[in-house]
């Protein structure tokens, strides 16, 4: 009389471009990816919308707070850990401009489209791409 469903495990990340079209990333000081550039990112806690995930995800990580511009889509990601992920991702804007590295990062900056690090995560560098489709310039 029960069924245990195994769904993906919900996350919350953050594309966020400032006004000179810069995005933020993260150094990431955690596993997966330990070392690599990413989106700020990471899970939903129980109680917890998305958006709201994201401001707070975005805030932990980087000291920067933001204002959601859209939903920017959602992304299935297999996980070795967690057998699969859904990520939430929102486009933000800027609404505090001094970034500074907090938890699960080692380091955070704003980067130029043209002279981005690579990102160290699959899923991220597809949002990028369609980030950058959608812009025209991918």
């Amino acid at each position: 009389g029960f069924i245990y469903y195994r769904n993906p495990v919900p996350v919350a990340g953050c594309l966020v471009i400032d006004a000179k079209d810069r995005i933020l990333l993260i150094k990431r000081g955690v596993e997966p990816a330990k070392g690599a550039w990413s989106l700020p990112a990471g899970f939903i806690e129980l109680g917890e919308t998305p958006s709201a995930a994201a401001h707070r995800e975005l805030y932990e990580e980087t000291g920067v707070r933001g204002k959601i511009v859209c939903l920017h889509g959602i992304y299935y990601e297999p996980s070795h850990r967690y057998k699969s992920l859904l990520v939430s991702i929102y486009q933000f804007r800027p609404t505090t401009h001094k970034p500074r590295a907090g938890d699960d990062a080692e380091a955070v900056g704003f980067f130029p489209l043209r002279r981005m690090p690579r990102l160290g995560l699959a899923t991220h560098r597809r949002i990028l791409r369609d980030y950058l489709k959608k812009k025209g310039k991918g």
